[in-house]
């Protein structure tokens, strides 16, 4: 599920609608909101909507959005909403910032407050709440409604490429680097007519490959966009309330992502030793990265070949210097609260005095697999803390679950997005998108990251099937967005067996 909701971003922070400024006659014009409604499609249905409230007062501007998404997993209907919100000064400086997310039963609350010397954080999750600090986010960027008034004295100036640093709610704190490169001037369709609308792509640095069209009136405010991520085919269409909040027909998105290999490839569940190609036929295949059992030789810029092995004599390559380090994986997060009561209670239901380091790892990977009861598809990307409650979820929730539970056991854990093969139609295998674990194991003086899958049996070995794409501590910046860019490989991938035992 996180793969899924990681397309949904580049689409709406490239997008995020504006709400229309007060009539210059009335520039103080005491709180008056102004909604701003847009229908949310994928491949062709509707999958929801996206409401943008602006309110403008003599000194503040605060901005509202809510998303809401629908979408299915097979015949599993999945709810979303992501909320922010924005209160900056009419000068540009940052007051506060607020987003929800509700990607589980549980929502996540988190709070910003801008002071003079920092920024103090503000989470609430499960009925816990924590506090943190973090340094003003480095560097020269715009608040929101700043940024959209520098876009629109751009388009004023006739600029032709309009590219600022700003912030999302949805992101945190790290700022984003926005690129307008102005097409042509056409029209666009929007509420039953034509109107006049500037043409522009879009790119955001935090999500590399991903260009959105956008078509948008004289002071940039979205009409029309859209954003092909992977063959899946986001559009976001300027609406009015009724037409916004109307009946959806949620997009299936679990079946279409799953790649059918080419070559022999026995039951995933016994493969120790593999060669896979990855290709894709346009573009460019992002770069795979290497890690415990798995080495990466690029063979030209759409493909590359990964060999994966198991075992205790596997590789152990150090990865790029991009991935978390264990020193990174010890802390509680909002995905990986292990301070949370409902989390580290359970370390009392695991024996795990007198073991070895990786045999502990393996006790708690076997604990987590018995202990979420419901394995099924009907939740969105729940929290380590949820699922503690609940016992209910699919891949990520296994994943999110151990890696909490090996934190508060003192072992240094992050999670692995990547692909796993799985039995498909008639039996032959096929790819789909996967999460599991990664511990950090003193081996013989020395740290190595071994791989935990708590989706298999309390009896299975983690095979060689698993196919890494990206690694990530989840932290509070980083829990929803680290797969991003990988998101052009969706409908995209080809997997060449090449050799599998």
């Amino acid at each position: 599920m996180l793969v899924l909701l990681a397309l949904l971003l580049p689409a709406l922070a490239a997008g995020r609608s504006a709400a229309e400024p007060p009539p210059a006659e009335q520039p103080a014009a005491p709180a008056r909101p102004v909604h701003t409604w847009h229908v949310l499609q994928m491949n062709g249905k509707r999958a929801g909507h996206l409401h943008t409230v602006e309110v403008r007062t003599a000194d503040r501007i605060v901005t509202e959005s809510t998303m809401r998404l629908t979408i299915k997993r097979g015949n599993d209907a999945i709810e979303l909403r992501i909320e922010g919100r924005t209160e900056e000064t009419t000068g540009g400086a940052p007051i506060a910032m607020r987003t929800l997310q509700a990607l589980g039963s549980a929502p996540v609350e988190t709070l910003y407050t801008f002071e003079p010397d920092g920024v103090r954080i503000v989470t609430i999750a499960n009925g816990q709440r924590s506090e943190s600090r973090q340094p003003l986010p480095a560097g020269a960027w715009l608040t929101p409604a700043a940024a959209e008034r520098a876009v629109a004295e751009a388009l004023a100036r006739g600029e032709k490429s309009i590219t600022l640093r700003t912030i999302d709610p949805s992101l945190g704190l790290r700022p984003i680097v926005i690129t307008r490169t102005v097409l042509e001037r056409t029209s666009a369709e929007a509420l039953g007519r034509t109107v006049p609308a500037v043409k522009w792509s879009v790119t955001v640095d935090a999500f590399p490959g991903v260009v959105s069209t956008e078509f948008v009136d004289d002071q940039g405010r979205p009409i029309r966009s859209e954003t092909d991520l992977g063959g899946i085919k986001v559009v976001q269409v300027l609406a009015d309330k009724d037409l916004a909040l109307g009946p959806v027909d949620a997009p299936e998105l679990l079946l279409s992502t799953m790649v059918t290999p080419t070559g022999a490839l026995p039951d995933p569940r016994t493969v120790t030793s593999a060669v896979y190609r990855l290709s894709v036929a346009q573009g460019q295949m992002p770069d795979v990265p290497e890690g415990r059992g798995q080495t990466v030789q690029r063979i030209d810029e759409r493909t590359v070949r990964v060999t994966v092995e198991t075992g205790p004599n596997a590789p152990a390559p150090a990865g790029p210097p991009s991935e978390p380090r264990p020193e990174d994986c010890l802390g509680a997060t909002q995905m990986l609260n292990h301070a949370d009561p409902a989390v580290s209670t359970l370390l009392t239901q695991v024996k795990l005095d007198g073991l070895a380091p990786a045999a502990r790892a393996e006790s708690l990977r076997a604990f987590v697999h018995r202990y979420i009861r419901a394995k099924d598809l009907s939740v969105g990307f729940a929290s380590a803390s949820e699922v503690a409650r609940t016992r209910i979820g699919d891949c990520t929730e296994h994943a999110v679950l151990l890696a909490a539970l090996l934190r508060a056991a003192g072992t240094p854990a992050r999670v692995v997005s990547g692909l796993i093969a799985v039995p498909g139609p008639a039996g032959k295998p096929i790819f789909g998108y996967h999460m599991w674990t990664e511990a950090s194991i003193a081996d013989a003086g020395a740290a190595r990251w071994l791989p935990l899958d708590a989706t298999l049996p309390a009896n299975a070995r983690f095979d060689a099937t698993h196919i890494r794409l990206d690694a990530s501590a989840l932290t509070d910046d980083d829990s929803v967005n680290f797969m991003v860019k990988f998101a052009p490989l969706f409908n995209r991938l080809r997997i060449d067996v090449e050799h599998a035992k």
